[in-house]
């Protein structure tokens, strides 16, 4: 039974940040050369740093909530100009 890459998207975003920057990398790197050339060796870099500073504790983590108030608030401030 296969599973529908909506589903696979669902189950992924229950895996802690370090888990999905491996999901992230290994699916990088199972693409071919062709299909992936927008992923480099900054692309990986990146990964590698920001999981590193996820597990040394160093990284300032900021909650999807805070993300969307802080957005809102943004917006709303260009429209009322």
């Amino acid at each position: 039974m296969s599973v529908s890459p909506r589903d696979l998207l669902t189950q992924g975003k229950t895996l802690s940040v370090p888990e999905r920057l491996d999901v992230i990398r290994e699916l990088a790197a199972s693409l071919d050369a062709e299909e992936s050339f927008w992923l480099g060796d900054e692309w990986a870099e990146t990964l590698d740093r920001r999981e590193t500073s996820l597990d040394d504790g160093s990284a300032k983590c900021v909650s999807w909530e805070d993300v969307e108030r802080r957005l809102a608030e943004r917006i709303q401030r260009h429209v009322d100009g």
